[in-house]
């Protein structure tokens, strides 16, 4: 995988950002619990953030993530310096408190199922 893209991982949640190599490079996880975390990534698992930004499920407390760990309390306002730096846009229910983002598709639809092969015809 290269480019921008969205993974679902079967245990809820999503991670949306840009990939290199098959890796997580940056972007935004939604937590299957409904907690938000935008960061730098440098793996296969976009639990493994390397920096970022933390907000808890009501948006009200806000940490600073370093090797995927919660370090420090911060506010608002570094959060979005924060996430600026990082260079990822910031999710509508950032920009739009209240606003929750939009529920992700049934799983089905991100399922690519191929089309039959089809039939040879034999010239006999």
């Amino acid at each position: 995988w290269h480019g921008h893209g969205i993974v679902r991982p079967v245990n809820g949640g999503e991670w949306e950002g840009t990939f290199e190599m098959g890796k997580c490079t940056v972007g935004t996880l939604r937590r299957p619990n409904g907690e938000l975390e935008i960061g730098r990534y440098d793996s296969v698992n976009p639990d493994d953030v390397k920096e970022g930004v933390w907000w808890s499920i009501d948006r009200q407390n806000i940490w600073v993530v370093e090797e995927g760990q919660k370090k420090e309390q911060i506010d608002q306002a570094r959060a979005l310096e924060m996430v600026a730096k990082i260079g990822v846009p910031l999710p509508t229910e950032l920009a739009h408190p209240g606003q929750l983002a939009p529920p992700a598709p049934p799983i089905e639809q991100h399922l690519a199922v191929p089309d039959p092969l089809p039939q040879i015809k034999s010239e006999e």
